[in-house]
């Protein structure tokens, strides 16, 4: 789901004129977006240069019975998974 989001917003990038292979390749070795809603907040998806990995990013979870409610905290560190 993640990929298909993300190709999702290449294509929306792209416009109904600009699908076309070149700019499609183009737009998904510059991608910056923040708003993936299939990751952790703070995580995102980024392509340029010779970064070509779109998530180089990654955040801990842990699951704490005595949070309210209980459930999955994320950590608020995020790190390089590189």
């Amino acid at each position: 789901m993640s990929a298909a989001w993300t190709f999702g917003k290449v294509l929306d990038k792209a416009g109904r004129n600009g699908v076309t292979r070149e700019n499609i390749m183009h737009i998904a070795r510059s991608m910056n977006f923040t708003d993936s809603p299939f990751l952790l907040p703070g995580i995102r998806v980024q392509t340029g240069g010779d970064n070509q990995f779109p998530v180089t990013q990654e955040a801990l979870q842990t699951w704490q019975n005595g949070a309210s409610p209980p459930g999955w905290v994320v950590d608020k560190n995020i790190i390089s998974a590189r």
